[in-house]
């Protein structure tokens, strides 16, 4: 079971910029807290973000173990930097974020880092939700197949995209690229999803 990160005091600034909801609120108020040293803000802001964060690197690892251990450096990132925060994007963005480039390091540390190909920006849907069409409850097999054929750097953006409800600005926010880019790998995800499903129909006509 995964433990919170040792406390040995925090910073002392204050995060500033108004929340978006109760529940943005509410982070923002234990981030305050953790800048000042609080171990049980800390422990609840462990308990909110464990999980979901735990996924996404999981998605992107394929090893337990290394999400684990992911998870807690990101909680520590936190802990150490959350008198940092400035309030400019959402406490969510910040976090996946972090735990994007430490998953991205640990990938090059395997030295198995995968070279995306990048397809024309022509998307003309502005929101991930043009990709969820593809899903259904008939052909959840075949998109499962698709997903794992996928490079870690799509796996990850389309978690983004569907489990955490991301949109695409704040997906670009958390990996660092222009929105253009995340659109263009969007795109490609799409195809890889559809071409599977079009296999599935031709073989189930």
């Amino acid at each position: 079971m995964l433990e919170p990160p040792p406390v040995q005091g925090g910073g002392k600034s204050v995060v500033t910029g108004p929340g978006t909801g109760p529940k943005e609120c509410e982070e923002r108020a234990l981030l305050n807290q953790i800048a000042a040293g609080d171990q049980r803000a800390m422990n609840r802001f462990y308990a909110l973000y464990q999980k979901r964060v735990f996924a996404f690197v999981l998605n992107r690892l394929k090893d337990s173990n290394e999400a684990q251990e992911v998870v807690n450096d990101v909680m520590w990132e936190v802990w150490k930097s959350a008198g940092s925060f400035e309030g400019r994007s959402r406490i969510s963005t910040w976090v996946f974020g972090i735990a994007y480039f430490k998953a991205v390091d640990r990938l090059r540390k395997r030295k198995t880092v995968e070279t995306i190909e990048l397809v024309p920006d022509s998307l003309q849907d502005d929101g991930p939700d043009a990709v969820s069409a593809v899903f259904s409850e008939e052909v959840s097999q075949a998109v499962a197949k698709a997903m794992g054929d996928l490079s870690p750097e799509q796996r990850a953006l389309v978690h983004l995209a569907f489990f955490e409800d991301l949109s695409y600005g704040e997906i670009a926010e958390i990996v660092a690229c222009p929105v253009g880019t995340v659109k263009s790998r969007m795109s490609r995800v799409r195809s890889i999803l559809s071409g599977a499903l079009a296999t599935l129909r031709e073989t189930n006509p």
